[in-house]
Formats: C-alpha cells, sequence, structure tokens
C-alpha cells in the first residue's frame, strides 16, 4: 500500500491518497474505517478497490497539549475482508514561518517571494495572503525551508488613485496556510510605486552585443531581477540580465542580435509596406509625411524595452515615453587582427592592437585586454588601434581562464562587453630578466655600499685637507711675493733715486767745467798704451816717401788695421762688423733704461746706428779711411790711416750695483753686479762708474 503525501500539519486537513489492492467493494466499505495511528481519516474520495483520499484530523496531544514534535503513525484500513496497513508512516509536523525576502515590490505585482520557514512543502494544499491580496505558490521552486510566490497587484488606495501610481502601502499580514495550519508574519511586505526609466547611454552597441548601458530612473531598487529588451516592430528580438547599482541606477549588457536575421524582418517589413502603398497610392500621396529608415547598411536602429515584474509601463518605452531616446543602434562588431604567427615580442613600454571598427560601438571602458591572468591597462583607443600597458613581468603562461598554453607563453585576449571575445596570440617578453636576491647577496651589496660611502667620505676628508693646506700654503706665498715685490720696488725707486741724483751732479760739475780734452799723441797713448810713456811709436816715423804703404792709402789702412789686430788695438775690434752689431743690440735692448744714466743725450746714439746702418759698413772701415768724413758738415779730421777718429767713439763704462746691500755684512760683503754702459761724445771720455745702493 502507497500513500501520498507522507507529511502533514499537526492541525491536519491533509488529503492523503492510498493507493492499494483489496481496499474494498463499496465506499461503506472503508467509510470511518480508515487511520493514521489511531486517529480517524475521513474518505473524501474513493475508487472501487485501488485508491482512497481522505482528510487527515489533527495530531493526537500528548500530556493534554499539542505535540512540537513530529508523530509518525502508519496508515490503516479496514474492510470486511481484513485489515491492512501501510509499511511507511505518515508524519505529523509542525509547520512554521520565519520571515520574507524581499521586503518591497510595485505595485503593478510580479514580484517573486521567498518565505523561508520549516515543513512548507508538506500537506497537500499551500496559500499565502498579503493581507487579502494573493500571493500565488508556486510549489515547483519551492522547498522544505522555503515557499515561493509572486505578488499580485495592489489594489486601488483609499484616496482614489489609479492602481499603480498609488504611495507606497505597506502589508500587515502575510498568511501562509498549509492544509489546516495557518501562520502569520506580522509587517512582512511594502508595495512601492512603479520604477520609471529617464534615460539610456550609450545608445550603440555591435551586433555582438555585451556593451553595458546605464540606465538612471526612479525606483529601480524595487525590481529584483529586471531585463533589457529589444524589440523591433513589436518583436522581442533578445534580452539580457540587468544588474541594479542603486535606487536610481542600473547597468544592462546589449542583447546580442543575429544581423541576417534582422536584415531579413527589416527587408520584409519593407517589401510589405511597399505594397500597400502600392494599394492606395492617392491616400498615400494625400496623407504622406516623411518617415526616417530604420537601418542603413550594416546599421540598424530598434526599439528598447525592459521586463519589470509586471510594470507594463516600461515594456515598450517609446510608446510610453515618446520623448525620451529610446532606440539601440546596432553596428558592425570589432575586428582585430591576431599577431603574426601567433607571437608578438614585447619590449617594454606599451602594446598596441591593430585592427577596424574598434571604437565604432565601443570605449575604454567597454574593452579589457588580459594577457594570461593579468589585466594590460587600456590607454587609447582609435578606429584602427588599441594602445594597452601590459604588466612588468610577464604573466604565467595561461589565458584568461587559467588553462596552460601549449607555447608556454601567456595569451593576448581581447573582451567588447561581455560577450565579444578575440584571442590575438601569445606574447613574448624580450626585456632583461631580472634576478632574485639571495639575503647573502643583498648583505653584500650593502655592505659594498656602505664601504664606498665611507671611502668616499674619508677621500672627501682627505681632500679638503689637502685643500685647505695647499690654499694656506698659496696665500702664504701670495703674502710673501708680495711683500717681496714691494720691497723690491722700494729699492728700486730709491736706487735709481739716488742714481739720478748723482748722474745730475755729475751732469752739472760737466756743464761748468766742460769736456777735459787731450791732444792727439796724448789720447792715442792712453788708449792703446795705458801706462807707458816711453814707446817707439812715439818717436817720428822713418820711412822712406816712396813705400808702397805711404804712396797706397788704401793698402795703409790695410796694414793699419792688420797691424792694430795684431797689437790688440781698438782698430782691430772696431773693424769687425760684428762687434758694431753687438753694440747696436747692447744700444736698442739697454737704452731705454741706461740711455739717461749716461748723458741723458739719445740724439747722439741715434746719429751712430744711423750712420752704421746707412753706410753698411763696420766701425773699422769708418775709423781706416784717412780723412774720409761722410757726416757732412764742415769739420774735417786729420787724415792719418790709423789716428783719425771721423765719428765719435763709443766707450764702454760699467756700472756696479750691489745686489745684497741689505743683507751685507763685515764677513759678507756686498755682492757687486757690473754692468757695462756705452756713452757717445765728440770727444773720447772715459770713465768707470761704482755706484753702491
Amino acid at each position: 500500500m502507497d500513500i501520498q503525501p507522507l507529511a502533514g500539519p499537526l492541525e491536519g486537513g491533509t488529503l492523503v491518497t492510498i493507493e492499494g489492492s483489496n481496499l474494498g467493494l463499496r465506499e461503506e466499505d472503508v467509510q470511518e474505517n480508515v487511520f493514521i495511528g489511531d486517529v480517524p481519516c475521513h474518505v473524501h474520495d474513493y475508487r472501487v478497490s485501488v485508491r482512497i483520499t481522505c482528510r487527515t484530523s489533527p495530531a493526537p496531544m500528548r500530556h493534554g497539549e499539542p505535540g512540537s514534535a513530529d508523530l509518525q503513525f502508519p496508515v490503516r484500513v479496514s474492510t470486511p475482508a481484513g485489515t491492512t496497513k501501510s509499511t511507511v508512516k505518515f508524519t505529523y509536523t509542525n509547520v512554521t514561518v520565519t520571515g520574507v525576502w524581499p521586503t518591497h515590490g510595485p505595485v503593478s505585482g510580479g514580484t517573486v517571494l521567498s518565505i523561508s520557514g520549516r515543513f512548507l512543502n508538506v500537506g497537500s494544499h499551500v496559500s499565502a495572503k498579503l493581507d487579502d491580496l494573493p500571493c500565488v505558490v508556486n510549489k515547483t521552486q519551492s522547498s522544505s525551508h522555503r515557499l515561493v510566490c509572486v505578488t499580485s497587484r495592489a489594489s486601488a488606495s483609499e484616496d482614489g488613485s489609479k492602481e499603480g501610481e498609488s504611495v507606497p502601502r505597506v502589508v500587515r499580514t502575510l498568511t501562509v496556510t498549509v492544509d489546516g495550519a495557518h501562520r502569520t508574519l506580522a509587517s512582512p511586505f511594502t508595495y512601492t510605486p512603479d520604477p520609471r526609466i529617464l534615460e539610456l547611454k550609450p545608445l550603440r552597441s555591435p551586433w555582438g552585443g555585451g556593451r553595458l548601458v546605464t540606465v538612471h530612473g526612479t525606483h529601480l531598487d524595487a525590481i529584483q531581477a529586471p531585463r533589457i529588451t529589444v524589440n523591433l516592430f513589436e518583436r522581442v528580438l533578445n534580452s539580457s540580465a540587468c544588474r541594479v547599482l542603486s535606487i536610481d541606477q542600473m547597468e544592462c549588457p546589449s542583447p546580442p542580435l543575429d544581423r541576417d536575421a534582422v536584415l531579413a524582418i527589416l527587408e520584409a517589413h519593407d517589401s510589405v509596406r511597399r505594397r500597400r502603398r502600392s494599394r492606395n497610392r492617392r491616400s498615400h500621396k494625400a496623407q504622406r509625411s516623411p518617415r526616417r529608415r530604420d537601418h542603413d547598411g550594416d546599421e540598424v536602429a530598434v526599439d528598447v524595452g525592459f521586463v519589470m515584474d509586471d510594470v507594463a509601463s516600461v515594456l515598450h518605452l517609446r510608446k510610453h515615453f515618446p520623448d525620451m531616446r529610446s532606440r539601440l543602434t546596432y553596428m558592425t562588431d570589432p575586428r582585430y587582427y591576431p599577431f603574426p604567427h601567433g607571437v608578438k615580442l614585447y619590449k617594454g613600454d606599451t602594446l598596441v592592437v591593430e585592427g577596424e571598427h574598434i571604437n565604432d560601438a565601443a570605449d575604454e571602458s567597454d574593452v579589457r585586454v588580459t594577457i594570461g591572468g593579468s589585466v594590460c591597462n587600456v590607454t587609447s583607443l582609435a578606429a584602427t588601434q588599441l594602445v594597452c600597458t601590459p604588466p612588468e613581468l610577464q604573466p604565467d603562461p595561461t589565458d584568461e581562464k587559467g588553462v596552460s598554453t601549449p607555447e608556454r607563453l601567456p595569451l593576448v585576449v581581447v573582451h567588447v562587453g561581455q560577450y565579444l571575445r578575440f584571442p590575438l596570440g601569445v606574447l613574448r617578453y624580450e626585456r632583461h630578466r631580472r634576478f632574485p636576491l639571495t639575503p647573502e647577496g643583498i648583505a653584500g651589496l650593502a655592505g659594498g655600499a656602505l664601504f664606498l660611502v665611507l671611502a668616499s667620505f674619508v677621500v672627501l676628508a682627505v681632500y679638503r685637507r689637502k685643500s685647505s693646506q695647499a690654499e694656506r700654503v698659496y696665500k702664504l706665498m701670495q703674502l710673501q711675493m708680495d711683500s717681496l715685490e714691494s720691497h723690491v720696488r722700494t729699492e728700486c725707486k730709491q736706487a735709481f733715486a739716488e742714481l739720478q741724483t748723482d748722474m745730475t751732479d755729475l751732469t752739472a760739475d760737466l756743464e761748468s767745467s766742460g769736456i777735459p780734452t787731450l791732444d792727439h799723441r796724448s789720447y792715442v797713448m792712453k788708449v792703446f798704451f795705458p801706462g807707458v810713456t816711453d814707446h817707439p811709436i812715439l818717436n817720428d816715423p822713418k820711412v822712406r816717401p816712396d813705400h808702397p804703404i805711404l804712396n797706397d792709402p788704401k793698402r795703409g789702412r790695410r796694414v793699419a788695421g792688420r797691424g792694430g789686430r795684431e797689437r790688440g788695438g781698438v782698430g782691430g775690434l772696431v773693424g769687425r762688423d760684428g762687434v758694431v752689431d753687438g753694440l747696436v743690440e747692447e744700444l736698442v735692448g739697454r737704452g731705454g733704461r741706461l740711455g739717461r744714466l749716461v748723458g741723458r743725450d739719445d740724439g747722439l746714439v741715434d746719429g751712430l746706428v744711423e750712420e752704421v746702418v746707412g753706410r753698411g759698413e763696420g766701425l773699422g772701415g769708418l775709423v781706416g779711411r784717412g780723412g774720409e768724413w761722410k757726416g757732412g758738415g764742415s769739420r774735417r779730421q786729420p787724415t792719418s790711416p790709423l789716428l783719425t777718429w771721423p765719428i765719435p767713439l763709443l766707450v764702454p763704462l760699467r756700472l756696479s750695483i750691489p745686489v745684497n746691500s741689505n743683507r751685507s755684512t763685515s764677513a759678507n760683503p756686498p755682492v757687486r753686479a757690473t754692468y757695462p754702459i756705452y756713452t757717445c761724445r765728440s770727444r773720447l771720455l772715459a770713465y768707470r762708474l761704482t755706484l753702491n745702493y
């Protein structure tokens, strides 16, 4: 014998169906003879010998109170032929209701409520009410701990407003009835105004769909499972589930559409419209108005609607809200070119992906690029190019779902919206690998860095010390040089002042007393034979008048010149051009300072130089020419070949100057520097000046 159901509430009222054989030949045979345990089960329906339907009575009480624990009893049927007992037992259970979710929904109804409790699926009949409004139970989705029902439309409010436009209504009591058991729950639910759509964006989507459309409106959170639909000529083409973000915002992915099927529907509709126009051409001309094409090549505009429980105002937005932009345009899907040979080398910076129609119906927020399990941040999106920044280190060699790739490299995948996926190939990193450092290596590097820092400080300290020392030495030397220069300057000024004073006195004496002169014989003796008073040359020469030397003046000059050189006389010295050249160089080099010391007569020196340069001959030539004065003027000299001096003679003087006069003592006499000084006079004047300072 089989029984259904196997459980019911303690309050009874459950219709139990008993199926078997030998269950009596008449209904009177089983009337009042069906028991669950010792509790009678009143026959409700009977089929001869095979099936009995009875309604259970309340469960027996224990110790004078209804039992709260589950009670199990076998089913017993008594007939004239005997008593039959079931092998399975019927259970009396205590039904409870603990809560309901959601707690609010639109007044248009259609909200799916989930009532929680225990033993909500027992018995033969279950119902629920929100006050006096029924909530239709769906037993196929219910379970022992969950009862599912759908709310009905709220009735008109007391203020006379229309249904769906009333103010929020709070339900006072939820009543759940399981056969003979009644369970209630206070203030379980609130009816809210129906949601309203205010704005949709963006309004472009690829044929593959998946682009998120942001919906702004009111009371959007009253709907638990909203869906967006795309409609063409009152026909729903497809739909997708939305996600509610707040009371006034939600996101819905655009539903994908079959491009060929949509174009076929449009073509069929256009053909029907053309036939109608051809049949009623006249009336059409009278009422003709411009119509906008719903499609242009691969771009098709469709109507948008929403499924929000039983709210009818959002099923077709263009019909209920004609002023709102609610048409969604479907465009060509983007196309991304795969990597050549399936592999792309990444050398740093950014990753560039080429393609077509990339940004026709998408922006940066709609495109997501994955490299293995990591994300490549999209930085730029153009019509034919996508740029993203890969992670610094090469990701694991898998795809975005963690599945390993045959190339052992991470797979690059471009996701557009929620539905379009474009695998491009694997990515190989070619930057230098970073080698992990062990703790010992880190310690060594830290020690080396510390040593370099200390060495740098030591070198810097030594350098600063040397620099300071060198600077001090330099300053000391500079002070000494300044002191020495000042001292030398002072000494030179004093010496030249004294020298100038002495020379001034000497010049004054010469100007007052005149230049002392000697006769020709005394002059020659003092020059060529100093200290000699008796010399054969003082005697008269005894030479025959016809001697060739006396007859030939040129030969006489050569003999005199040769004799002078053999005797070391002045004629030999002044007869060489080298002596005269040295004399001129000495005059030019020292004349600027020493000219003032020898009579301050630069005109004589200039005359001598001009005479020598102008003639191009040595002084010996001038001396050797008896009486041939070439300088012009009325003065004539004797014409003797040896003792005739037609030009002023340069007489060497020597200037002796001590160089250590400040440090001289009796033990260390002053050291004197002797300098040759030359002066010019029309008569020979020889002096030897020794200047001490």
